[in-house]
């Protein structure tokens, strides 16, 4: 299983293979957030990633408070795909429209970006009408899953039990919710909460002392404290503090003044991306012990 790490920049990734030189992280670029770092995942740094895949940028498209149609536009995501195409493992169909019924729009996007010579991972939208039979019958082996139903795990369960009746494996966006990502095969998903979390004074810890399967406690670092909001784990009282200090500093080199420092965001997020590639290893293994083929 794989998670691709959206919103990366190249400052978080070169300080983490500096730490983790064995490590391969999965990256995520999108056509919605292009910047001037990009080429330097495509080139300069390509061998300290594992997989790197590119989206569209319609969830920009979708949801930017401002008119972003004029550089986020079908002919715009095939042309500049096209040169790049060769820099990403996959790269995703130019699936504009998000509400209900948009099978018609989405999928003669994909076949113009075919026609092109192209070959995009299809996005599904709309799970119980026709996408996902059309995409099986035309013999696609990687489909995405769109964000809007993924929360469902009703949902999930009726698509899952067709794509793994086909052997297909399945992009999840917009969903790293722990029962989702180890209930179901999920072969890949997505995430930017290594970025946003940090940015919102939250680490993400796994506590080895809970019993459950999913250990995991979100911590507020109190930096900008709102007393209307109730965090359940707070730093200054947190039961683990002293696990999660030693934690921080073996892995990361990370202290408490880094966190609170000038850069705090910034070690707040490599705290929170290594959380997430450990992760990864967690969840691959549940999906073994479960007999899921997705890796």
């Amino acid at each position: 299983m794989r998670i691709y790490h959206a919103s990366l920049t190249l400052r978080t990734l070169l300080h983490y293979c500096k730490l983790y030189p064995e490590k391969r992280i999965n990256v995520l670029k999108s056509f919605g957030m292009l910047d001037y770092e990009l080429l330097g995942f495509c080139k300069d740094h390509r061998s300290k990633m594992g997989s790197l895949i590119f989206d569209s940028g319609t969830w920009t498209l979708n949801n930017a408070k401002y008119d972003v149609a004029a550089r986020i536009n079908l002919p715009a995501y095939k042309d500049y795909i096209s040169t790049l195409a060769h820099y990403f493992d996959f790269y995703f169909n130019f699936d504009s429209v998000f509400s209900d019924d948009t099978d018609e729009i989405n999928y003669q996007n994909q076949l113009a970006m075919e026609e092109a010579g192209l070959m995009p991972v299809p996005v599904v939208h709309d799970v119980d009408r026709d996408e996902i039979d059309y995409y099986i019958d035309k013999g696609y082996t990687t489909v995405a899953l769109g964000s809007k139903q993924n929360s469902n795990p009703d949902v999930l369960a009726r698509a899952f039990e067709k794509f793994s009746s086909a052997g297909i494996r399945v992009h999840l966006f917009g969903n790293m919710k722990f029962s989702s990502i180890t209930d179901f095969p999920i072969w890949s998903c997505d995430t930017t909460a290594w970025a946003q979390r940090g940015l919102w004074g939250f680490i993400y810890y796994w506590n080895p002392h809970r019993p459950d399967l999913d250990q995991t406690d979100k911590i507020y670092m109190e930096e900008y404290m709102d007393i209307t909001k109730k965090y359940r784990f707070m730093y200054s009282n947190y039961e683990y503090r002293l696990d999660l200090d030693e934690y921080l500093y073996n892995d990361l080199k990370i202290t408490t003044s880094d966190l609170y420092g000038p850069d705090g965001a910034f070690y707040k997020g490599l705290a929170n991306l290594h959380f997430y590639v450990e992760l990864e290893q967690t969840v691959t293994q549940i999906h073994r012990k479960k007999g899921f083929d997705t890796e």
